[in-house]
């Protein structure tokens, strides 16, 4: 399934409620490909596409009598070790900030550590963040990669 945000924002020039679901998508070791998955932001292939780290995120719009105007836009991120936290929306983008953390959930699950403890800063070559933008409907750059 998919988890929402807890930060939708409204969208004061269009009076629009804003929001965004996200979810794992499994690792090839697990048995389950997604060749859709497979490309990073930069549309090249991942260096974790081997270990199939992923995110699908779906971005909504509604409008005041919260029908979608637009249908909901779909991303998939390969090297993302984490889920997004908070975004920001600019009259053309959907902006958010994959940080350079991995969660280790075991602990959490076993009841050992809260959920913040068990984000795990990523190191060496792979500790990046990364800015999407990804374009809105409707904006300058709708449509585009």
């Amino acid at each position: 399934g998919h988890a929402f945000t807890a930060h939708p924002r409204i969208d004061k020039a269009t009076k629009r409620l804003l929001g965004w679901s996200w979810k794992t998508l499994l690792p090839k070791h697990f048995g389950v490909p997604d060749p859709r998955l497979w490309r990073s932001a930069k549309g090249k292939k991942s260096r974790t596409e081997s270990r199939g780290a992923g995110l699908e995120v779906t971005f909504y719009e509604w409008d005041e009598a919260f029908d979608l105007p637009f249908p909901p836009v779909t991303i998939r991120v390969s090297d993302c070790p984490s889920p997004p936290h908070d975004w920001v929306v600019t009259p053309n983008y959907y902006v958010w900030m994959q940080s350079a953390f991995r969660l280790n959930l075991l602990p959490c699950v076993l009841g050992l550590k809260g959920p913040g403890e068990c984000m795990v800063p990523v190191k060496g070559e792979e500790a990046r963040a990364v800015v999407h933008l990804v374009p809105r409907p409707g904006g300058r750059h709708a449509g585009k990669p």
